[in-house]
């Protein structure tokens, strides 16, 4: 009786062992890219093999003086094929203020630290004929190990005028996948 006991308890533990070992991983699926060829030209280039450790360089060349604008980001969690969605989370950002001055916010500093740390981002407002280029890897990305695998939608609108003109809109469909041991060198 006492060998099944300690094998019971072997078994808990080294599940749990393994349950720390777990990440929340997002894979993309599908994105759309529009940007207003007037202000902004923007383009997604996919750089990797596996879907999950795949990373994503966004340029954008500016076609005019952009001097301020705002960035809409918003969680939608997908359900039945997509045909529910519910947005979770959406928040509001002034794209010159958080490149001038760092966001205070943990939600979008969380997310800004890592995506900043290998793009190549130059200045604010920008120039006519000024690029930049943002390296987004969505595994490098923390996501809280609390949330459900399930299927999901970012949109990311950005926004010249007090919102008046959208001059980059993008969808990123993907899913959260729970993955053991990830290297995210491979």
């Amino acid at each position: 009786m006492k060998a099944i006991i300690v094998l019971f308890i072997l078994a808990f533990h080294a599940s749990c062992l393994r349950a720390l070992d777990m990440r929340l991983i997002p894979v993309i699926d599908h994105k759309e890219v529009q940007s207003d060829q007037r202000f902004l030209n923007a383009t997604v280039e996919d750089v990797g093999d596996r879907q999950w450790n795949r990373t994503y360089l966004a340029h954008f060349g500016a076609m005019r003086a952009i001097k301020e604008f705002k960035v809409l980001l918003s969680y939608s969690v997908r359900a039945f094929d997509g045909a529910v969605q519910k947005v979770l989370l959406s928040r509001l950002v002034d794209g010159c203020e958080v490149y001038r001055k760092p966001p205070t916010d943990r939600l979008i500093k969380s997310y800004y630290d890592p995506v900043m740390k290998n793009s190549k981002v130059s200045s604010c407002p920008y120039k006519a004929g000024q690029t930049m280029m943002l390296n987004v890897t969505p595994s490098m990305l923390p996501v809280p190990s609390f949330i459900p695998e399930s299927g999901f939608l970012i949109e990311i609108k950005g926004y010249i005028k007090a919102g008046a003109d959208i001059i980059y809109e993008t969808r990123w469909y993907g899913r959260l996948v729970r993955m053991f041991n990830v290297n995210k060198n491979i």
